[in-house]
């Protein structure tokens, strides 16, 4: 029987074929992918990959070879677009070949309208990507950055005690959401990776503070000075962002956000904080070395090429 190629967006995938995509992308990774099946889901049906539509996946007959999607939400503000969730089958490269021209193509068509005249590909390559990281410098991608997972033991800190009067949160909510989204915002579009909140993810962040995710907004002074977002699991915290308000950096804000957040979720037994950090974002990276955090792995690698429409 001949080989049958298809090229299927995330959209128009069956229940099945999302199965085995899932499977796929797990086979792929050391570590760290979706918890479940229903995680995956709703990240690659999100905003972010424009509801499933800006990810591709590579069937020959029924069996999956590569899949990737990209973002392209910052590229009329930051001059760039970031593949992700880049996997392919190790044993021929003409299967990444074809999902990233496809992704190419799909690109380019979305640029068209954009202002810019150059925009820079980002290729993120996580877990077992050896093949796609040697095409990659084949094609002439360079390194750019590494994100990075640190981690911090909860027993290295003390109690919290320094204007622990000052110092105070509160849960997210729908009264307060535009707060949250305007320190997110002012914090994250300048560093590496980092975008917007776009007006319908409230929703999914109202609808996300459960037992197990917390989205908080700090405060000083009953000043908002800073996020965080953050999933627990039974004795570990995964810190998803941490952000304060760029009016009040180098004040020692985040340090005392650290040391508020880490006090009391040692105080409700947890062990320890992980988080992804870009090790060219300075201010982020200095700041969790300084107050204890290590490297645990490199958690992707990112790659960078210009493209000229």
């Amino acid at each position: 029987m001949s080989a049958e190629y298809r090229i299927k967006t995330f959209s128009a995938l069956t229940e099945k074929e999302v199965s085995a995509l899932y499977e796929f992308c797990n086979s792929q990774q050391i570590e760290d992918f979706y918890s479940d099946l229903n995680e995956m889901k709703k990240y690659y049906s999100s905003n972010v990959l424009n509801k499933g539509e800006n990810h591709f996946s590579l069937w020959v007959n029924d069996d999956i070879k590569a899949c990737g999607g990209y973002v392209d939400l910052m590229a009329k503000e930051k001059n760039e677009i970031y593949i992700t969730q880049a996997f392919s089958a190790e044993d021929d490269k003409k299967y990444w070949e074809l999902l990233y021209s496809n992704l190419l193509s799909s690109m380019s068509k979305r640029l068209e309208q954009a202002v810019l005249d150059k925009v820079y590909i980002k290729l993120g390559l996580r877990g077992k990507s050896s093949l796609i990281y040697s095409w990659s410098i084949d094609e002439n991608f360079i390194e750019d950055f590494d994100m990075l997972k640190l981690k911090y033991d909860l027993s290295k800190t003390s109690t919290f005690e320094d204007a622990q009067n000052l110092v105070y949160h509160e849960n997210l909510s729908l009264e307060t959401w535009e707060i949250f989204r305007d320190i997110h915002d002012k914090a994250f579009v300048p560093i590496p990776n980092g975008g917007r909140l776009d007006s319908d993810s409230y929703e999914g962040y109202m609808t996300t503070v459960d037992d197990t995710t917390s989205n908080l907004i700090y405060y000083y002074n009953n000043v908002p000075i800073g996020i965080s977002i953050f999933a627990k699991d039974d004795s570990e915290i995964f810190l998803d962002a941490l952000a304060v308000n760029p009016e009040f950096h180098s004040k020692g804000y985040g340090k005392l956000i650290l040391k508020y957040l880490s006090s009391n979720l040692k105080t409700q037994g947890y062990k320890s904080i992980k988080l992804i950090v870009a090790n060219n974002n300075a201010p982020a990276y200095n700041l969790y070395l300084k107050y204890g955090f290590v490297l645990d792995k490199i958690y992707v690698k990112w790659m960078k090429k210009s493209f000229k429409k």
